[in-house]
């Protein structure tokens, strides 16, 4: 997630991280992180999924629906994939985190 464009929505937005966060279900503390880039959500995560969700809702609420208008790069009507464009464009996709079960599975059923 590109943290400079999200610091610039909610600067644009005039919100508080406690604000954002009670758009977004998420916490404070979580909005914090992903602004300071010390934590960063994946792309097909529900953390991201609240995230975007949320901050359409505020830019809506806030009367900033227009803030779509400059999200240059993103082509889509809709607004959360446009956001989601915007927020994570030429993001890497992170690997797939691997586990024990996974590698069972991936490898067939455990031995019984």
């Amino acid at each position: 997630m590109k943290q400079e464009c999200l610091i610039e929505l909610i600067n644009s937005l005039g919100v508080k991280n406690f604000e954002l966060a009670d758009y977004c279900g998420l916490s404070a503390a979580t909005i914090g992180r992903y602004i300071k880039g010390t934590r960063t959500p994946d792309l097909h995560s529900e953390s991201t999924d609240k995230l975007i969700h949320g901050l359409v809702r505020c830019m809506e609420e806030h009367g900033k629906s227009n803030l779509f208008d400059e999200m240059a790069g993103t082509e889509s009507e809709n607004p959360y994939e446009r956001l989601s464009a915007w927020l994570f464009e030429n993001e890497p996709e992170k690997p797939k985190e691997r586990n024990f079960k996974t590698l069972l599975s991936a490898n067939g059923s455990p031995r019984q």
